[in-house]
């Protein structure tokens, strides 16, 4: 019997030293990817500032889902690995006035934001299951990937804000109005429905401590 119980606590250290090690590499490879996509940002923008382009609809359009995507990359990658929502202080998380963000829910329609995510991303159940378990400790973790989520989009909308601004001593108003318009889709978006989801399953959690 005490052989039996030694061989299965020494697997259970090997089987947790390996998803430890597993985890760093995980760490190392997703910073080196937002490093990366950090690097072709800088790329992007220095083109964009320094070299004199015809900039035409289909052309803005590209660089406009570039910068996109490279920014959102950023903070998306690092957020994989990392617990990013504690640059910002826990006050922020709060929602304060719940009925003020189910409006700005209906009027930007970002209900139907939400569905579209439910067909392309969150359709199948092993996808959802990563979100959310069904449990009442899958609550608290939903909480944190909510936060998570949020945060990455924050600071990636701000700083593709900060690259429209730049943008305005070049004339480059086509692409900045599209860089704009992807933004506020593919971020602002995103951080209303992480708020929203956090606020209804923040009052589920209440009630259930009760």
């Amino acid at each position: 019997m005490e052989k039996i119980i030694s061989y299965r606590d020494q697997n259970y250290r090997l089987i947790t030293t390996k998803v430890y090690y597993l985890r760093q590499v995980k760490k190392l490879v997703f910073s080196l990817l937002s490093l990366f996509l950090t690097y072709q940002t800088y790329k992007l923008l220095s083109i964009l500032l320094y070299v004199d382009l015809e900039m035409g609809l289909l052309l803005s359009f590209l660089f406009a889902i570039l910068i996109n995507l490279f920014a959102t990359g950023v903070f998306a990658f690092i957020g994989f690995v990392f617990p990013t929502h504690r640059v910002i202080c826990s006050r922020y998380y709060k929602i304060y006035n719940p009925n003020r963000l189910k409006q700005i829910y209906q009027v930007m329609n970002v209900e139907l934001f939400r569905k579209y995510l439910l067909i392309a991303i969150w359709g199948k159940e092993e996808n959802r299951k990563k979100f959310f378990n069904g449990s009442r400790s899958g609550i608290e973790d939903m909480i944190y990937m909510t936060k998570q989520s949020e945060v990455g989009h924050l600071l990636a909308f701000v700083v593709i804000f900060i690259i429209c601004f730049f943008l305005l001593a070049q004339g480059y108003w086509a692409l900045i109005v599209l860089t704009s318009i992807i933004n506020v889709i593919f971020n602002t978006y995103p951080v209303l429905l992480q708020r929203y989801h956090r606020m209804r399953v923040s009052l589920l959690l209440a009630r259930l401590k009760k």
